[in-house]
């Protein structure tokens, strides 16, 4: 599904935010164990990243795992399916440090941290 009414950073950040705290489980290659922005679990449930439930459907390719969001494969896929929003590469490489360094319990403190990180335009100011 196109996000059209993802219009900027904040709103990508809380979509994202939802998404992970109702997912609560990393997106993880079952065989390798390492972080996938999709991944099936035998279940057949797929779990998604930070940055994958931003990928529609239509446009994500296996091809995109190992990229990080500055990938210009992974941005094309991103662009298309968030057309309303400028493409924050910082924004996405925090939110995806989040989901693959950090356990599900941290999460939430972890998301509350980045959330200081907006200014009155909703804009994402990266940290440091």
């Amino acid at each position: 599904m196109v996000l059209v009414n993802l219009q900027n950073d904040y709103d990508v950040f809380n979509y994202v935010k939802e998404h992970l705290l109702n997912q609560n489980e990393k997106s993880l290659d079952p065989w390798t164990l390492s972080c996938y922005y999709r991944a099936q679990k035998e279940s057949g449930e797929v779990l998604m990243c930070a940055v994958g439930c931003l990928m529609d459907d239509n446009y994500y390719s296996h091809e995109f795992e190992n990229s990080s969001p500055s990938d210009i494969r992974v941005r094309a896929v991103i662009e298309k399916s968030i057309p309303n929003w400028a493409y924050n590469v910082d924004l996405l490489s925090e939110l995806q440090n989040i989901h693959d360094e950090y356990e599900p319990d941290n999460w939430s403190l972890k998301l509350e941290y980045l959330e200081s990180y907006f200014n009155e335009d909703n804009e994402y100011i990266q940290a440091g």
